[in-house]
């Protein structure tokens, strides 16, 4: 009797030590805990989320979607504050002594969005040199805009691609354009407009995450046609050198309890990828019983995390994550390439990856 008893308990935890494997839940690490306020910035007219939420088009490259801050050196980053409606204005802000400076050679890019457009992205090179715009004209026809900070060497051409990864070094870019029949891939190189079309060896579309230069490797994620939860992520590896090879094929899984995959960001050397996904909760036994005993409402809430692993998806892990239902956004590498920034709390925080 007491042999059959001993077997039961040990098979209840084993079951139980299975399960826990299995959800892989990690030590949690608070975000506010570990991360750094940068509490010199100061958006002077608007704070960052009363942005509108009209300038976010999906039609727009994942890379060039608008967004509030881009961090172009250690110190700085490119901030978009609203001025009237329609208007804009990209300025440089110190993030330790909140000194802030307009770029005015790029207001005429920002300016008249009401009566022009109001589809429009923009972001800045890995190496904090050089602007990327995209709008769509009054014609219909979409533009790329490449040019210094500083408003020098500006250059326009027709923009038709589905998305664009920008290159670590700022001398070029990747397209990405799927057609019915085939996924294209084409390098531009900035100076030049010189293309080089590649076709990708893939059945599914694709969302591309970054490139890696020194590989010349183009890395992406499998939207599913089917759907299949959020975890694991599917996420391919081209090399752009020799097309004509299989992709490298790697799995990102965070556990069965991921809802959503918020972001995903190359680092400035292309050797890290840092993940925010959303996690929903899964109600316990003892918290259903005590839900059935009081005859409250079930409660739900979304917990986001940040995530960071290789390049090829090894070394996984959980950086940060924040408390319940308070939003997360605005994913970063700094140039460093050992810390991220997010928007949390409506302010901007540093957070430790090593």
């Amino acid at each position: 009797m007491k042999t059959g008893i001993s077997l039961v308990g040990a098979g209840v935890l084993t079951a139980a030590l299975g399960i826990f494997v299995w959800l892989r839940i990690p030590v949690p690490r608070p975000l506010s805990a570990i991360a750094t306020r940068l509490d010199k910035i100061n958006p002077t007219a608007k704070s960052w989320s009363d942005l509108p939420v009209e300038i976010f088009w999906a039609g727009a490259p994942v890379a060039l979607r608008p967004q509030p801050y881009a961090w172009c050196s250690p110190s700085e980053i490119l901030s978009l504050r609203g001025l009237n409606q329609g208007d804009f204005q990209l300025e440089r802000v110190n993030v330790f002594t909140g000194v802030t400076q307009p770029l005015r050679a790029l207001d005429a890019f920002f300016a008249n969005h009401e009566n022009r457009s109001e589809r429009f992205g923009w972001d800045v090179s890995p190496d904090g040199q050089w602007f990327f715009g995209f709008a769509d004209e009054p014609a219909g026809n979409y533009t790329l805009l490449t040019c210094r900070l500083d408003g020098s060497s500006a250059r326009r051409s027709a923009f038709a691609a589905d998305d664009l990864v920008l290159s670590p070094d700022g001398n070029g870019w990747v397209e990405l354009e799927t057609r019915p029949d085939q996924i294209l891939a084409r390098r531009v190189s900035r100076a030049t407009r010189v293309t080089r079309e590649i076709r990708l060896r893939s059945a599914h579309r694709l969302v591309a995450i970054g490139f890696a230069q020194v590989e010349n490797c183009l890395v992406c994620w499998e939207v599913p046609t089917k759907p299949r939860p959020i975890s694991p992520v599917r996420c391919c590896r081209f090399d752009l050198g020799h097309p004509a090879l299989r992709p490298g094929l790697f799995s990102v899984d965070v556990g069965p309890l991921a809802c959503s995959l918020d972001q995903a960001q190359f680092s400035p050397r292309g050797d890290r990828i840092a993940w925010l996904f959303g996690f929903c909760n899964r109600e316990t036994l003892l918290a259903y019983l005590k839900r059935r005993i009081t005859g409250r409402p079930p409660v739900s809430y979304k917990m986001t995390a940040v995530w960071v692993c290789n390049a090829d998806g090894t070394a996984l892990r959980e950086v940060a994550r924040a408390d319940a239902n308070k939003s997360v956004s605005d994913l970063r590498w700094l140039p460093d390439g050992k810390h991220v920034s997010v928007i949390y709390r409506d302010s901007l925080w540093l957070v430790p990856v090593d």
